[in-house]
């Protein structure tokens, strides 16, 4: 219902069809619900760092040729220069649900909304859905296009080989302009029906507490990189005996740990799986490619 309502008052008449949106939110709900509206009008959606310096986000409105720019309070001061340079609308949206609140740079008579612009664009398997930029190793950051083909077939591809399913719970603690965020943990998630919530940022303590949970509430999935797993590990260390059982008890019930966007050194592959008897699956991504591989769900050698 959210991304409907927020994509009915962003269009605002606006021709979106296949045009690009420039979202730079903070990365919780308001900034999926971002997403997810922009693919309702069949526009392609241009995930922004919301911690990037302005004169980089500048660079990826012009790069994209953004025809709208969607962000929030917390970030609009990063972004209105880069907009009105490229003279395109601005639309502030509020951070936890993307209600928009404000538009910048359109007419009166672009602010209305009508029964019609509540309805679902007609969408394409071959239209452009997310333009996902690379993290700029070897230069400036390059866009990649994405398919809302290439996103469903990765969605069923990841809920076939990672076992995803609508019983499955999962926190994204990681960044929303790149693959193992944005595809690997919320679209397929989401494509599965899994219940799956997001946080700006990762807090080890909070991770902590949601492994500790009681189920239903526990999640069933973790998916990080190597630096969480360091902070996770670290935190169990220093904890009391009678927590670190608890802990164990706890982190075993998971069905999978996964790292990924870096190497996991053994030494964190190896004290994870002494806290909870689980290993952690390894797999290789990028931006072009997705993820072509990855250890198996229940490998016969965990670590290969």
């Amino acid at each position: 219902e959210r991304p409907t309502q927020s994509r009915a008052r962003s269009r605002m008449r606006v021709a979106l069809e296949q045009s690009r949106v420039a979202i730079c939110v903070p990365y919780a709900y308001g900034h999926v619900v971002a997403q997810w509206a922009t693919w309702m009008c069949d526009s392609i959606a241009v995930p922004v760092h919301p911690k990037l310096p302005e004169a980089q986000i500048e660079y990826l409105i012009g790069d994209s040729a953004a025809d709208l720019m969607v962000c929030s309070q917390e970030t609009i001061h990063l972004v209105r220069a880069g907009a009105a340079s490229c003279s395109i609308p601005l639309v502030l949206v509020d951070a936890a649900d993307a209600r928009v609140n404000e538009v910048h740079r359109l007419n009166s008579q672009d602010q209305t909304t009508n029964e019609s612009l509540l309805k679902p664009a007609d969408l394409e398997d071959e239209h452009a859905a997310v333009l996902i930029y690379t993290s700029g190793t070897t230069g400036r950051p390059k866009g990649v296009v994405w398919t809302h083909n290439m996103l469903t077939f990765w969605a069923r591809a990841m809920e076939a080989q990672w076992g995803w399913t609508p019983e499955d719970r999962i926190t994204n603690w990681l960044p929303l302009h790149h693959v193992h965020g944005l595809l690997n943990v919320v679209t397929t998630g989401l494509y599965s029906g899994a219940h799956v919530t997001t946080q700006e940022s990762f807090s080890t303590q909070t991770a902590w507490k949601q492994l500790l949970a009681e189920k239903p509430h526990q999640p069933t999935l973790f998916m990080g990189v190597p630096t969480m797993y360091a902070y996770m590990i670290s935190h169990f260390q220093s904890s009391s005996s009678s927590e670190q059982r608890e802990m164990r008890e706890k982190a075993a019930a998971l069905r999978l740990y996964v790292s990924g966007s870096a190497s996991l050194p053994r030494t964190y592959f190896r004290e994870w799986q002494n806290i909870c008897g689980q290993p952690i699956l390894e797999r290789y991504g990028m931006t072009e490619a997705g993820m072509p591989l990855s250890n198996p769900l229940h490998p016969a050698d965990a670590r290969r």
